[in-house]
C-alpha cells in the first residue's frame, strides 16, 4: 500500500540534536512500515525509495531504517549520488552520523573523469575519500587499471591502488605492473613502486618482439611530451637490445630512449656476437620502434666480440663520444669523436693474426655481417701493430684503460 508523505520526514535522528544541514529526510518510499528489531524502533521502507542528506541523495527500492543506531541498510538498485560522484551497488549501508556508504555486490563509481567497478566500496562523504576492494577495474581515457584495492581522493583527484596493480595503456599497448601505484591527475603524473614492470609488445615488422622494462620506481607524465621514467636499478630488454642503468627516460612519442647513471647497452648481431657501449649517458634513437640511432657521451667506451670462440678477443673503443648507428636492426656504423683509440684483432681468414691499436681524433668503423669491415682514422694518428705470437694467452694485458666488459644482465620473462 503506498503511502504519500505530504511533508519532510526525519530520517535518522532527532531534530534538536543536529544543525538542519545534518538532517536527513526521506523523500519518497511507496510504502512505510512500522516495526521493532531487537528491541530498536525500525522503518522498512519498499519501493523508489529516496533519502538526502547534505548534497548526498541515496536511492534504492528497499531499505531498513534503524532509528537509534542511526542507519539504514539498503537493497535492490542501490544509488549514491553526490556532486558529479554518482556510486551503484546491488546493496548497501548507509550511517548517518559519520555520512558513509558502504555498498557490496556490483559497485560503480563514475565521476566523469574515469568509471570504477569493484565488489566492495565505501565512500566516506565527509573527507570525500572512497575506497574499494577485490577486483577493482578502473577506466578512463588513456588506460586501464586493475588491482585488489584502490582509494580514490576526490577533492585532490589523487588514487592509490594496492595490490597486484596492473595498468593498461589504450593508445601505445603498454603494461605496467607493480604492488603499489598513485595517480594525480591534476598534475597529469602517476608512480608505481614495489616490483614495478613495463611491457610493450611490438608486431609492426609481422614478428612478436615484447619490450620489458624493470626498475625501482617508475613514473608516467602525461604533459604535453609524454615519458615514462624508470628509476634505480633500471633493466630493459627486447631481442636485439638489453640495457642498465642508474636512471632512464621513455619518450612513449618520440620513439626515444634516455639512459644517465652508469648506463650500459648491448646488442646481439646477426652472427651472434655482442657488442657493449657504455658512457656517462646515451640517447637511443628509433625509427619505428627500431634502432636507428645511439649517442655515448661522456667517457664512451665500445666493445665487441672478434670471434665467438676466442672470447677474450674483444675489439674496443673509447672517447669522449661514440656514435652508434643501426640498419635493419643490425650494427652498421660507429663513429668515434674526440681522443678516439681502437684495438682491433686481426684474422687471417678464420686464424688470429695480432692486433692493431690506433689513435686519433676521429675514427669510422664499418659493419658487415657483424664483422669490422672498412676502419678510417682521421687526424693526429699513431698506431700499432702487436704480432700473434705476443698476443695469444695475454689479450687481456692489452686492454685500453676503461675497459670495462661485463656479463648481460637478464630479465626474468
Amino acid at each position: 500500500m503506498g503511502v504519500i508523505i505530504a511533508t519532510t520526514l526525519l530520517f535518522f535522528s532527532k531534530v534538536d540534536a543536529q544543525t538542519n544541514d545534518n538532517l536527513i529526510y526521506l523523500h519518497h518510499a511507496d510504502s512505510l512500515i512500522g516495526m521493532e528489531i531487537d528491541g530498536e524502533r525500525a522503518r522498512q521502507l519498499i519501493g523508489n525509495v529516496k533519502f538526502t542528506h547534505g548534497k548526498t541523495t541515496v536511492t534504492c527500492r528497499k531499505a531498513m531504517q534503524y532509528l537509534q543506531s542511526n542507519k539504514a541498510t539498503l537493497d535492490g538498485e542501490v544509488v549514491v549520488t553526490e556532486d558529479s560522484m554518482t556510486m551503484v551497488a546491488e546493496h548497501g549501508v548507509y550511517y548517518g552520523k559519520t555520512r558513509v556508504a558502504e555498498a557490496q555486490g556490483r559497485v560503480r563509481l563514475d565521476d566523469g573523469a574515469m568509471t570504477l567497478y569493484a565488489d566492495q566500496g565505501t565512500y566516506y562523504s565527509e573527507t570525500k575519500i572512497a575506497h574499494f576492494k577485490e577486483n577493482v577495474k578502473v577506466y578512463d581515457t588513456s588506460s586501464v587499471l586493475t588491482s585488489d584495492e584502490m582509494t580514490y581522493y576526490r577533492d585532490e583527484q589523487r588514487t592509490v591502488a594496492e595490490g597486484n596493480v596492473t595498468i593498461t595503456g589504450s593508445e601505445n599497448n603498454m603494461v605496467i605492473a607493480g604492488g603499489h601505484f598513485e595517480n594525480y591527475r591534476k598534475r597529469k603524473f602517476s608512480r608505481m613502486v614495489e616490483q614495478p614492470r613495463a611491457t610493450s609488445v611490438d608486431t609492426t615488422d609481422g614478428v612478436t618482439d615484447s619490450l620489458v622494462i624493470v626498475a625501482d620506481t617508475m613514473e608516467t607524465y602525461q604533459d604535453t611530451l609524454q615519458r615514462l621514467v624508470a628509476i634505480g636499478n633500471v633493466v630493459m630488454n627486447r631481442s636485439d637490445i638489453t640495457a642498465e642503468a642508474g636512471s632512464g627516460i621513455f619518450y612513449t612519442k618520440l620513439d626515444s630512449i634516455q639512459l644517465r647513471r652508469s648506463p650500459f647497452v648491448w646488442y646481439t648481431q646477426t652472427n651472434g656476437t655482442t657488442t657493449q657501449a657504455s658512457g656517462d649517458s646515451m640517447f637511443i634513437k628509433l625509427e619505428k620502434r627500431q634502432l636507428k640511432t645511439q649517442y655515448v657521451q661522456g667517457h664512451a667506451f665500445a666493445i665487441s666480440e672478434a670471434d665467438l670462440t676466442l672470447p677474450k678477443r674483444l675489439h674496443q673503443l673509447s672517447g669522449q663520444d661514440i656514435t652508434m648507428f643501426f640498419n635493419l636492426k643490425k650494427l652498421d656504423r660507429i663513429e668515434v669523436d674526440r681522443t678516439a683509440t681502437i684495438l682491433y684483432f686481426l684474422f687471417d681468414d678464420k686464424t688470429p693474426n695480432g692486433f692493431n691499436n690506433t689513435t686519433g681524433d676521429h675514427v669510422t668503423i664499418s659493419f658487415l655481417d657483424g664483422r669490422i669491415d672498412q676502419l678510417k682514422v682521421v687526424g693526429g694518428i699513431e698506431g700499432k701493430y702487436a704480432p700473434e705470437r705476443l698476443v695469444a694467452g695475454k689479450e687481456e694485458e692489452y686492454n685500453l684503460t676503461g675497459f670495462n666488459w661485463k656479463l648481460k644482465t637478464t630479465i626474468k620473462r
